[in-house]
């Protein structure tokens, strides 16, 4: 015998509505959890204690798997009889297929099972997706005799102790119309919070392994970058590093986590980088200079600073992000070339020296006349704003305007 029931409360048709709300508007990807991952079982297994503690009406959430995830007030005669006998067990395994069979969101059906005992069922789904069902179940209506003749006969047929069985039958509760009516409201209602809420809990289930993906990502990323990378948040305190700059600190992070500059750098490093991080915050531009540092084992290294702030969701500064250059090795090229530079100068000026020489042995002017020319110049550029670098080189070229004497024979 089997009653589908579409009267569903009113606040539980505005939840679904007419389009079922939750099949329409919830994702249709299949959902790798089942009902026990999704709900907090202790918290409805108490509140179905006190509901029965309340009103007497037993109640049962089981999932897809036939696991029994929240259970009170279930019968004796089921639990005793029914569900330890193979064949009676049949039935209600039987039963349980007919009353959730097709069975729709918003509905609850009630079922007489094939051990003359009523059940009712409404199911929980989570998007289109059917996670289990709410049960109402074992008992008899006040209005409708008991044939205590067919449970002796069905006592006799599985083989119970007829008096037990028969005085388990006699616990079996009796509701009136409206007791039973009220009672799958209730639980519609708590089948759609369920709903709710589990599709609340695979969402965040998600969002977290979505996170967690990303926090991989990042700190991948972060780790392939050979520069040290930090953040701070906007008290200063660190947040994290990356590899590198574990490596350049020589601290681990949680020896830097939560900490200033103060904490972990001399007085000298911590002062500089406390003072930039604040015109930083104070004028919202990227920074950049160069700093001297000294790395754990003591060796000097000249670096460079980028450090940027990032935001929160409201656009206000969140706190500072730097990346640190090593330029020592440039540093030294610079000067190596520099010196080179020098070096060819000297050399120049050597060679013109000696041809201005040459060019004096040759020469039937004054004396000194390609020295005078070299001073004329230097002073001239002057007066005429040269800088001192472009006046001595002036000077040092001078000597070769007469550079043709030297082949006049």
């Amino acid at each position: 015998m089997l009653h589908i029931n579409l009267g569903a409360p009113e606040e539980v048709k505005s939840f679904y509505g007419n389009s079922r709300h939750l099949l329409l508007e919830n994702p249709t990807a299949p959902i790798n959890f089942s009902l026990g991952e999704v709900m907090d079982s202790a918290l409805f297994q108490n509140i179905m204690d006190y509901f029965y503690k309340l009103t007497g009406i037993p109640v049962g959430i089981i999932d897809m798997n036939g696991t029994i995830i929240v259970k009170e007030g279930w019968q004796d005669i089921c639990v005793n009889f029914h569900r330890v006998n193979p064949a009676a067990c049949k039935n209600c395994l039987e039963s349980d297929y007919e009353i959730t069979r097709g069975i729709a969101v918003g509905e609850y059906r009630q079922y007489k099972c094939k051990n003359n005992l009523w059940d009712i069922a409404t199911p929980i789904y989570v998007g289109n997706q059917r996670m289990g069902h709410i049960y109402l179940g074992q008992f008899f209506y006040q209005d409708e005799p008991i044939d205590y003749d067919y449970f002796r006969e069905q006592a006799r047929s599985f083989g119970f102790d007829e008096e037990a069985y028969l005085d388990a039958l006699s616990q079996v509760p009796r509701f009136t119309h409206l007791q039973v009516e009220t009672a799958m409201n209730f639980y519609a209602g708590m089948a759609s919070y369920v709903s709710q809420l589990s599709f609340t809990n695979i969402k965040i289930h998600e969002t977290m392994d979505e996170l967690y993906n990303v926090m991989n990502f990042q700190n991948a990323l972060l780790n392939a970058v050979p520069s040290p990378i930090f953040y701070k948040d906007k008290d200063l305190r660190y947040l994290g590093g990356n590899k590198a700059f574990d490596e350049a600190s020589g601290l681990c992070p949680s020896e830097y986590i939560g900490k200033t500059a103060f904490d972990i750098f001399t007085d000298e490093q911590a002062c500089v980088y406390h003072q930039t991080d604040l015109e930083l915050l104070e004028k919202k531009e990227k920074q950049v200079y160069e700093f001297h540092v000294r790395t754990v084992s003591g060796k000097k290294k000249d670096v460079i600073f980028n450090k940027a702030l990032f935001t929160d969701l409201t656009g206000e500064p969140a706190g500072i992000i730097g990346v640190i250059q090593d330029i020592t090795d440039i540093k030294h090229a610079e000067q190596r070339l520099l010196k080179a530079n020098e070096e060819i100068i000297e050399t120049q000026k050597e060679v013109i020296y000696t041809l201005g020489q040459i060019i004096e042995t040759r020469s039937k002017e004054a004396a000194k006349h390609v020295v005078r020319v070299a001073e004329y110049s230097y002073l001239i550029g002057l007066k005429y704003g040269l800088n001192k670098e472009d006046t001595t080189l002036l000077k040092i070229a001078a000597p070769m305007h007469d550079v043709g004497k030297i082949g006049i024979r």
